[in-house]
């Protein structure tokens, strides 16, 4: 009994301390002669112990229980098990072909989408168009008075409005603002203001070259359509992020940034009805015009008016640089001024130096210009762009500004606003400013059978004199084969050459020069100078002669 029980307390002891080794020093196996020496029992009982042990290594970091050699013995053999599998998904991808191609591609697509993404977001921008009764005033004004007008506007605006909404859409600002160049320019690419602030979207100087339009004397890309619409674009999407409204950045669009900010910290309000009341007249009249132009251009059968979105209607090919329009026109047999009218930004009249140009000619013509393209490269550089700039005459002995206004195409009161003249004397050897206009080019048109005096006059949009004036003719007789010079008088100015009004101003009680200078917009001198006066003294009653 004492035996037996003593062997029992034996074996019993060596299952525990076995245990007790495998849990807590798992390296300290045992060896396979022992465990055949021991028990059914007990060896059920290590193989419990091991999955045990098995279970807790694989819950902690394997690194943890190797030494530093097992780590780097077994980082090669994951790296092994991980180029395998790797190794196989490229043989698979091959094996699968376009599939997997496709699913790749795919991939692509949406990372590039990701701006389109942001893009897609935009669409939902509106403007928030406000009506009350200086908008309904206007509403009147714009369908009653100026009906007229209003409706060449429209008719204008057509193969403008798609381009620009897309090009407004893209840059995050609402598709409606696209028809504020009807109160900016009435859609005029070559309208010039007072200010000098020119194009669709009227950018003076300095904010055009701002946001990347060139000016320069070959090109004023502030009448290129797209590239001024994507600035302005730019610019309106700044002023929106700076004042938190559409309303608040238009403001500022007409009147200055600094001017808006300074009304809004004067009112405390950021509310554009109130602000307004701080802003410059032009400013306040401003918003409430262009929320009268857009409800009627949303709705304009309503009004009595109507818009065709005709879109593009021109195409672009590709031009050398320093090439004359007028003689590319030539070459593709038709006026200049058609040609001309489709790139108005081309100020120096012809394709501007550097790399080729971007040259719009009117739908069906892109073929006939590209057929003629080794004549276009061969045509003569143009050295100096074309500028339109005052000319300077010598009085002679029996001049009057009457005989030198129709010697030069211009008027008396147009003379002596260049000249800063009160009155109508003029003296032999004095220089006088003629004003630049009536700029004249000359087309070379070589006669072809068939054609006469009257079928070029026509086309070139000039008269049957001028012709024969430019060319010494006595009489309308032209023969075919030789060549003609085609007076092309332009109906635009690079340097904007506006004459103001000339308006009578009745002295009342109370007016001093200082006020009226202001009130006109001119200095007390221009004033003084244009009336003959040595002094500021006013008398009531009498009248003042003010160019406006």
């Amino acid at each position: 009994m004492d035996g037996i029980s003593a062997e029992k307390i034996n074996m019993n002891l060596t299952v525990i301390l076995s245990i007790l080794l495998a849990v807590f020093f798992p390296w300290a196996s045992v060896t396979a002669s022992s465990l055949t020496q021991l028990p059914e029992h007990f060896q059920k009982a290590q193989a419990e112990s091991a999955e045990l042990t098995e279970e807790v290594s694989e819950a902690e970091p394997a690194d943890t229980l190797l030494s530093p050699g097992d780590k780097s013995k077994k980082a090669e053999e994951t790296a092994k098990t991980d180029t395998e599998p790797a190794a196989q998904s490229s043989l698979s991808s091959d094996e699968q072909g376009p599939q997997a191609q496709q699913t790749e591609s795919g991939t692509e697509e949406i990372s590039e989408a990701d701006p389109t993404d942001a893009l897609q977001a935009y669409e939902d921008i509106n403007f928030e168009i406000t009506r009350n009764s200086k908008v309904d005033r206007y509403i009147r004004r714009f369908s009653g008075k100026g009906k007229r007008n209003f409706a060449v506007i429209l008719k204008r605006s057509g193969k403008y409005l798609p381009e620009m909404k897309e090009t407004l859409r893209s840059e995050g600002v609402p598709q409606e603002i696209a028809y504020l160049p009807i109160i900016e320019s009435g859609f005029n690419p070559r309208a010039v203001s007072k200010k000098n602030a020119v194009g669709l979207w009227q950018f003076i100087r300095p904010t055009g070259l701002k946001y990347g339009l060139k000016i320069n004397y070959w090109v004023d890309e502030r009448m290129h359509a797209e590239k001024s619409t994507l600035a302005a674009a730019r610019y309106l999407r700044k002023l929106y992020e700076e004042f938190g409204s559409w309303e608040l950045a238009l403001a500022a669009y007409n009147c200055g940034e600094k001017r808006v900010a300074k009304a809004i910290r004067r009112t405390g309000s950021t509310d554009f009805w109130t602000v307004s009341r701080r802003l410059p007249r032009e400013t306040r009249n401003y918003v409430p015009k262009f929320n009268a132009a857009l409800i009627i251009a949303k709705n304009p059968e309503k009004y009595g008016f109507r818009i065709t979105e005709t879109g593009r209607d021109y195409e672009a090919v590709s031009v050398p640089p320093r090439k004359s329009i007028a003689e590319i026109a030539n070459l593709l047999d038709m006026g200049y001024k058609e040609i001309s009218n489709y790139n108005p930004s081309l100020v120096g009249l012809s394709t501007p130096p550097g790399k080729s140009y971007k040259l719009k000619v009117p739908r069906g013509y892109g073929e006939k210009l590209l057929a003629v393209k080794s004549e276009v490269e061969t045509l003569k550089d143009v050295k100096t762009p074309f500028r339109t700039r005052p000319v300077r005459y010598t009085v002679k002995t029996d001049d009057s500004l009457w005989k030198i206004a129709r010697k030069f195409g211009t008027s008396v009161e147009k003379l002596k606003y260049a000249n800063d003249l009160s009155g109508t004397i003029i003296r032999p050897g004095q220089r006088l400013k003629i004003p630049a206009r009536g700029n004249v080019i000359y087309v070379k048109h070589k006669i072809r059978p068939g054609e006469n005096i009257y079928v070029l006059a026509k086309k070139y949009g000039t008269s049957i004199d001028e012709i024969k004036r430019a060319n010494n003719l006595k009489g309308s007789l032209i023969i075919a084969g030789k060549t003609l010079s085609i007076p092309q008088r332009l109906s635009h100015s690079y340097v904007p050459q506006d004459v103001p009004k000339k308006v009578h101003h009745k002295i009342i009680p109370g007016d001093t020069l200082s006020e009226l200078a202001l009130r006109y917009r001119v200095s007390v001198s221009q004033i003084k100078r244009w009336n003959n006066m040595s002094s500021t003294m006013l008398i009531a009653g009498r009248n003042l002669v003010i160019y406006k």
